[in-house]
C-alpha cells in the first residue's frame, strides 16, 4: 500500500518531465515587397538552453531580440515556453535564406530549419504589415494635417 501511495506522489513529476521539447522558427511572410519588414520568431518549448540566433546579414535589424516567456501547470501538465522575436527589413530584392538558430542544452544541440524569404520590387511603394495584409499608403496623406476637431459640449437633463 505504501508503494502505491509513493508512486502516486511521484506520478505528477514524471508526467511533467515527459513533455516533448520543441524548437521552431516562424516567419510572418514568405514573400515580401521591398521596403517592408517581417517578423522572425524563434520559439522554445519545454527545454532550456543557450539560444544563438542565425546570421542576419543582408537585413536591417529594426528591433530584437524581444524576449517573452511563459510557464503553466494545467491538470498536472507543465508547459514552459520562451520566444525570441526580431523585426528585420531586407536591404535589396532577391531570395534570402535565413539559416538555422541553435539551442545548446546540457546534453545536446537543437537547430531550427532554414527558412527562405523572397523579396520582390515595390514600384508602387505598397506597405505590408507583419500580419500579412497589404495596405496602401499615399505619400501625400502623411504630409497633410488632420482636420481640427471641434469641442462639443453635451448636456444631459433628467
Amino acid at each position: 500500500m505504501k508503494a502505491w501511495i509513493l508512486a502516486l506522489c511521484f506520478l505528477p513529476v514524471v508526467m511533467a518531465t515527459a513533455q516533448e521539447a520543441e524548437f521552431r522558427v516562424e516567419l510572418s511572410h514568405d514573400t515580401l515587397l521591398l521596403g517592408n519588414y517581417v517578423e522572425l520568431r524563434f520559439t522554445i518549448e519545454n527545454v532550456q538552453g543557450k539560444f544563438s540566433p542565425p546570421d542576419l546579414s543582408g537585413f536591417k535589424l529594426l528591433t530584437g531580440p524581444n524576449q517573452a516567456s511563459s510557464y503553466s501547470i494545467i491538470n498536472g501538465q507543465v508547459k514552459q515556453s520562451s520566444s525570441y522575436t526580431y523585426f528585420i527589413e531586407p536591404e535589396a530584392e532577391g531570395s534570402y535564406v535565413i539559416g538555422p538558430a541553435t539551442l545548446k542544452t546540457g546534453n545536446r544541440e537543437m537547430h531550427t530549419p532554414e527558412v527562405t524569404l523572397i523579396v520582390r520590387s515595390n514600384p508602387d511603394q505598397l506597405i505590408q504589415n507583419p500580419g500579412g495584409r497589404l495596405k496602401y499608403q499615399d505619400q501625400d496623406l502623411r504630409l497633410r494635417k488632420a482636420p481640427a476637431q471641434q469641442n462639443r459640449k453635451k448636456t444631459y437633463r433628467l
